[in-house]
């Protein structure tokens, strides 16, 4: 298990800040391809006009995939649902280390599956299939760019991801451990404070934990 140790609380909160007023801070687009339940709860019966709608929101986003992918990525995320409901109740502050650790090897063969897909010429890739699987179930998939996972020092594979997921568990649980302490609230009440303190619209912690790590590496 990953040790994570002297959060710096204030500084969290002045990057989580920072990136509200960012060009990436695409909060609508987000909300609303957050909620087509038609896609992210039915996977399974995925066709091409639905994935059109997440590459349109992938390249929002500034992915940059060509929409030759589309029956690729659909045949796949259909091939993976099964897999993925493994991870649907999960949620990123409450899982423990160890059932993390226990879904890697599934994680790893979806990540990898979605990523190799063809995009014209160049595959999904890395940031891509984050977002994607953050899609599938925003309370516990972490998403990064080339510069996130650069700067935590994890490479743009399945093993890399596993590992940062590894490391954003274990950062997600020290960050709401210290926040309790330095301003003396109940554990249930961290995130809804630590929202407001942010001024983030999150309404999940690897959301806010992505803007922290955006505006880290990126700002």
């Amino acid at each position: 298990m990953i040790q994570i140790t002297d959060i710096d609380i204030d500084d969290f909160i002045r990057k989580a800040q920072a990136y509200q007023g960012s060009v990436y801070a695409l909060e609508d687009s987000y909300r609303e391809i957050l909620n087509r339940l038609d896609i992210w709860d039915d996977l399974a019966e995925i066709d091409d006009s639905r994935t059109t709608c997440i590459l349109e929101f992938l390249n929002r986003w500034k992915c940059r995939l060509s929409y030759d992918c589309i029956s690729s990525l659909a045949r796949t995320l259909r091939e993976t649902s099964e897999s993925l409901l493994k991870f649907k109740s999960y949620r990123l502050e409450e899982v423990s280390f160890d059932s993390l650790v226990e879904g890697l090897d599934v994680i790893k063969d979806v990540f990898r599956g979605i990523a190799s897909v063809r995009a014209g010429a160049k595959t999904v890739g890395a940031t891509a299939t984050s977002k994607i699987l953050h899609l599938v179930n925003p309370r516990f998939f972490m998403m990064s760019d080339r510069n996130i996972r650069h700067g935590y020092g994890y490479s743009g594979n399945e093993v890399g991801y596993a590992r940062f997921m590894r490391h954003m568990k274990s950062f997600a649980d020290a960050l709401m451990r210290e926040y309790s302490l330095a301003r003396n609230i109940p554990m249930n009440s961290v995130f809804s404070s630590l929202v407001s303190e942010c001024k983030s619209r999150a309404t999940t912690i690897p959301k806010l934990l992505d803007e922290y790590n955006w505006a880290k590496f990126n700002l």
